[in-house]
């Protein structure tokens, strides 16, 4: 299996999109209408935000996820037995218990990395995030220890209607709602870090769609668009929410980071608007 990780994904995701690599999907197409997506899951475990239209898309593509929550060792038995052997699963477990991890029996911290299940006590295991292929792990840990099992499936594969133009037209029909909803957020100050999260969804996103962008006929003008000062500007309006959220008397930097969104929304409309003219 080629692992796949790169900005814009996370342990899951890096996870997932290795597995539709594996299945021999075209993975970027499913970053098309990341640019305007608002919407994310919300993973209270990781605490942070993440696409939810990447997963459509994928499974229009052909990539099925059926997610099981696991919160006694005789479930996560219970679904193993359910699948047959060679079938992936994406594992949602501690890494102090993974030997390959960083924090191995240092600290805790949850982590998703790949199995396929072959019959035997212990299980092949593929981690994108370190880059760790084909490691052994008994079955014993995972049944003690994994909270969540992803069951990979490949299905048929559906048309995918990836119109670019109907996102730029998300983003000029839109970008104006969505500043408003996030400057309440920043403005009630009730988790400002929280707010700082979904702007971190946003950054991931752009990341992605980029990476969509640039699997396209080669146009130099549409990548200098989304360059490292853009994705450098985002980061500091996250950063700043995060600041923020640490400081009491902290109406200076709110101001900076409203201020610092309204010029990122304006120019992410201009850009939609000279993309739609290409």
């Amino acid at each position: 299996m080629k692992l796949i990780s790169f900005e814009g994904l996370n342990c899951y995701t890096s996870c997932v999109i290795s597995i539709a690599k594996h299945f021999g999907l075209t993975y970027e197409m499913s970053f098309y209408n990341l640019w305007s997506e608002t919407s994310f899951i919300y993973d209270d475990r990781f605490n942070l935000y993440y696409t939810k239209r990447m997963l459509e898309n994928l499974e229009t593509l052909g990539l099925k996820l059926d997610k099981v929550f696991c919160d006694t060792p005789e479930l996560v038995k219970k679904t193993l037995d359910s699948v047959e052997n060679s079938v992936f699963l994406i594992i949602g477990m501690d890494a102090y218990y993974l030997p390959w991890s960083p924090i191995y029996q240092l600290s805790h911290d949850s982590h998703y990395f790949i199995i396929q299940k072959d019959g035997t006590d212990s299980f092949p295991c593929f981690d994108p995030s370190y880059g760790e292929d084909n490691i052994q792990l008994p079955c014993g840990e995972i049944m003690s220890h994994a909270f969540e099992i992803n069951i990979a499936e490949q299905v048929i594969q559906m048309s995918l209607d990836a119109n670019g133009v109907t996102e730029l037209q998300e983003i000029l029909q839109m970008h104006s709602n969505i500043r408003e909803k996030i400057f309440t957020e920043i403005e009630d100050e009730r988790d400002l870090a929280l707010t700082g999260r979904y702007i971190g969804a946003f950054i991931d996103n752009r990341c992605l769609y980029r990476n969509y962008l640039n699997e396209l006929p080669s146009n130099g003008y549409v990548q200098q668009l989304f360059h490292n000062d853009y994705f450098m500007e985002w980061k500091a309006v996250k950063n700043g929410l995060f600041k923020a959220s640490l400081l009491r008397n902290n109406a200076k930097i709110v101001c900076e980071v409203k201020s610092r969104l309204s010029r990122m929304i304006d120019r992410e409309i201009d850009m939609a608007e000279k993309m739609a003219e290409i």
